[in-house]
């Protein structure tokens, strides 16, 4: 459900977003921008679910359900920062992997620790 939920978030198009102003926000790359909600979000999405997947479905342990958690949202985060570095539309961001971790770490604790 929640991969689901980040998956349309991901592929949503963007609402009323002035180019001139992301054009700014690249250069800038503001550890507050926008983008950054995005990342943070949509990793604990990615993390959460395979937390999910891997120990409810999988019947994995929860300790290695955790690396496998981590490591998948982890790589899609990087996976996303080679992306932008590549397709010419953006550039890596420092910044972005950062809330991608942030992101991956809440996901796994909210989850883990909830019981759900």
């Amino acid at each position: 459900m929640i991969f689901l939920f980040s998956l349309i978030l991901a592929t949503s198009p963007e609402i009323e977003r002035d180019p001139l102003n992301a054009k700014a926000e690249l250069v800038s790359d503001s550890w507050f921008g926008e983008d950054k909600l995005h990342h943070f979000i949509h990793s604990a999405a990615i993390s959460s679910s395979a937390y999910l997947i891997s120990n409810k479905m999988g019947s994995i342990d929860q300790r290695n359900s955790v690396y496998i958690s981590f490591s998948v949202g982890t790589i899609a985060g990087i996976a996303k920062e080679i992306y932008d570095e590549c397709s010419g539309n953006g550039s890596a961001s420092k910044k972005d992997l950062v809330y991608d971790i942030a992101g991956v770490i809440s996901g796994i604790l909210l989850i883990s620790l909830g019981g759900s």
